[in-house]
């Protein structure tokens, strides 16, 4: 698992906490699933800024569709979701396979159109930072020699 698949679990594991929501990320057409649940789309990643040399912080938003049976059903998730995530400080732990924590996502937020009906569009938005690998230091040198420059006299 790379780290998009621990960040997208994080979302999940978030979600089915705070709501009681299953979903899954499309690696295909959509399947036919019952509601209520949410489907995962292709994310949106680009490089934010750079706090070190060796440092930097990617903006990611994850696509999502929401399916539901009723408007006070959505409703409902959209003001359990936002109270969690404000209860979290807008910040969601990210773990390995194993359960030991790697990581976490900063300035989570939720945003949802729902102008569309009741399969409604959404994304989350969060700040992860990552670290390239830095380059072998140099070995200490073994021998050190000392020239002496004598200016010949004119």
């Amino acid at each position: 698992m790379n780290y998009f698949e621990y960040e997208l679990s994080s979302i999940q594991r978030w979600i089915k906490g705070a709501v009681g929501l299953n979903s899954l990320r499309l690696t295909a057409t959509p399947p036919k699933v019952a509601r209520p649940v949410i489907l995962w789309e292709a994310p949106q990643r680009g490089r934010d800024r750079n706090t070190s040399r060796y440092t930097y912080v990617n903006r990611v938003r994850q696509y999502g569709r929401l399916f539901v049976h009723n408007l006070d059903q959505l409703l409902d998730y959209q003001a359990r979701l936002q109270l969690n995530l404000e209860d979290r400080e807008n910040i969601l732990d990210v773990y390995d396979d194993n359960g030991a924590k790697i990581g976490h996502l900063k300035n989570v937020s939720l945003h949802f159109e729902t102008d569309t009906g009741l399969d409604v569009p959404f994304r989350v938005e969060y700040e992860v930072g990552y670290a390239r690998s830095r380059p072998a230091a140099p070995p200490p040198p073994k021998d050190v020699y000392t020239r002496a420059r004598v200016a010949e006299p004119e």
